[in-house]
């Protein structure tokens, strides 16, 4: 036991010329793995008293925390295989800075029993060559990066090209479109000015130029747009593909922008499907330099329906608003005129008896004509107002809430220009009516459009119009509620009068004619003002 005691507590005599040629640090451990020795390297690194932390067992208090997991793991397994163990890390110096370090231990074996007597080993700093291997590799994973862009650029770009060919929604076709391109030069060498010379003399002169082009690649979504198998069989059958795209092929136009020196193309038109429907498509067309043209397809037909039935509807609107308004002011003048009429009657009958009192009978006679003919003005303005409240449409179940939630699609281009916040309130559940639904829609659509103008004198982040739906078992409760400045008190008494308006362009027809078609209904429209400014315009119908 004497020998291997002595050998792990070696005098610093011993040791002085032996640690200005080892490692920075230099340290001997126990068989156990436990620390027994650390040079003055140590304390001058770190500031700790080497003494100290081989009594307290402290030297992982100087291995950074993230270190320490993968160098104890290390240190283990060279312990239970008796070889040596290499590893890195980084330890904290008096400075508080961190710093790599390179540690080598090996173990010492007695000659007797050729086991473990202990374990020398030493620590060396590396950090400067540690970080500068680091920012090397770093450098040279950039220099690939730099080298692969540079070298490639255009796999990066038919990456994403290619990224499209897998898309369900866009047709994609690329052309190699060099033969046309020769044709063209051919034919402005002999002395060609322009197309339309060409067209002039053959009209098929655009399709021959553009069978000279190649189909390179046709996606799958294009290929059964027109009928095809596969994208294959598109390739296979060129002349069969540009004729199915019929007619109105947008990719004519290439020959035409390559004649002129254009490089894009772009618009909408109509495409004969396989199964003989037509639809509708935005396409793109760009030429590259290398003279291959890439041209998307996207299918807009149900856009574009939706467009031409908002349009449809916005027309049809526009005729109910008319008739509206001519059915409004035929009710008004019937109402307006009956009551001048019954009174020159009364006055007629008065005098007509008052004549024939006094011995004029020719004028009683004269008399009686006049109010005849006042009788039949009478009739033919109750026949009118009749006429129109009755050729009112049917009246049918509808739902106010698919009405209300159809608003902002009609007038989308009024809210957007006016930068109005809009919003519809309704409750979950349907409610159901008996109504006209034309006239109903027109009541909505006149009161929002109202509101609209309303708020268009107040700053763009105060402007809101609601569209409030309530209900309740007796009936439906609608409020156009919007942040304008309100309605002016002396303007109160007149805003349903006829002819009536604040605007400058205004007729004054449209509130009395919401107000007219809402009575029909059994409802009542009613306006007030809203407590911190705007207004309220709001009318209960029965169910």
């Amino acid at each position: 036991m004497s020998q291997p005691k002595r050998a792990i507590q070696p005098n610093h005599e011993d040791f002085d010329w032996l640690e200005s040629s080892l490692p920075r640090i230099f340290w001997i451990a126990g068989a156990d793995g436990k620390m027994r020795f650390l040079s003055k390297g140590f304390t001058d690194l770190t500031g700790l008293d080497a003494s100290q932390v081989i009594n307290g067992d402290r030297w992982k208090d100087v291995v950074y925390p993230e270190d320490l997991g993968s160098l104890e793991a290390l240190w283990r397994n060279a312990r239970a295989g008796a070889c040596e163990s290499r590893s890195y890390f980084r330890m904290r110096l008096r400075t508080g800075d961190h710093r790599w370090m390179h540690s080598i231990g090996r173990p010492v074996f007695s000659t007797h029993s050729g086991s473990i007597t202990h374990w020398v080993g030493g620590l060396v700093d590396v950090d400067n060559e540690f970080r500068a291997h680091r920012s090397i590799a770093q450098m040279n994973r950039d220099l690939n990066l730099k080298i692969d862009d540079e070298a490639d650029p255009m796999m990066r770009q038919r990456w994403r090209f290619r990224s499209l060919f897998h898309d369900r929604r866009i047709g994609v076709i690329e052309i190699d479109a060099a033969g046309v391109k020769t044709e063209l030069e051919a034919l402005r060498r002999a002395g060609l000015q322009g197309l339309s010379q060409l067209l002039a003399s053959n009209p098929g002169a655009v399709d021959d130029l553009f069978a000279r082009a190649r189909t390179i690649e046709v996606n799958r979504t294009l290929a059964r747009m027109l009928g095809f198998e596969d994208a294959d069989a598109c390739l296979l059958g060129h002349r069969e593909l540009f004729r199915r795209l019929g007619s109105k092929n947008p990719l004519r136009l290439v020959v035409q922008a390559m004649f002129t020196g254009e490089d894009t193309l772009d618009g909408v038109t109509d495409l004969t499907m396989a199964d003989g429907q037509e639809v509708t498509v935005a396409y793109a067309i760009n030429i590259s330099e290398d003279l291959t043209c890439y041209a998307t397809f996207v299918d807009i037909t149900a856009q574009q329906r939706s467009t031409e039935l908002r349009l449809a509807v916005q027309s049809e609107l526009a005729q109910a608003s008319r008739s509206a308004t001519i059915g409004a002011l035929s009710i008004c003048f019937a109402h307006e005129l009956d009551q001048p009429l019954t009174s020159m009657r009364l006055e007629l009958q008065a005098l007509e008896h008052t004549l024939s009192s006094l011995g004029h009978p020719s004028g009683a006679v004269g008399l009686q004509r006049v109010a005849r003919q006042c009788e039949r003005l009478s009739q033919i303005i109750h026949r009118t107002r009749d006429r129109v409240l009755s050729h009112r449409r049917s009246v049918e179940l509808i739902d106010l809430v698919t009405i209300a939630e159809g608003i902002p699609l009609l007038l989308q281009r009024e809210i957007k220009e006016g930068a109005v916040h809009f919003e519809v309130a309704r409750p979950s559940n349907p409610c159901l009516l008996e109504a006209d639904a034309a006239e109903l829609q027109q009541v909505l659509v006149n009161l929002v459009l109202n509101a609209i103008e309303a708020v268009q004198r107040m700053p763009p982040c105060t402007r809101r119009v609601c569209l409030k739906i309530d209900q309740d078992d007796s009936g439906v409760r609608v409020q156009v509620i919007d942040t304008g400045p309100g309605i002016q008190g002396k303007d109160f008494p007149q805003i349903f009068d006829p002819f009536f308006t604040t605007k400058q362009s205004g007729v004054g027809m449209g509130l009395p004619i919401c107000r007219t078609l809402v009575e029909t209904m059994g409802g009542d429209l009613q306006a007030r003002n809203v407590s911190g400014g705007g207004s309220i315009f709001e009318f209960w119908l029965p169910r």
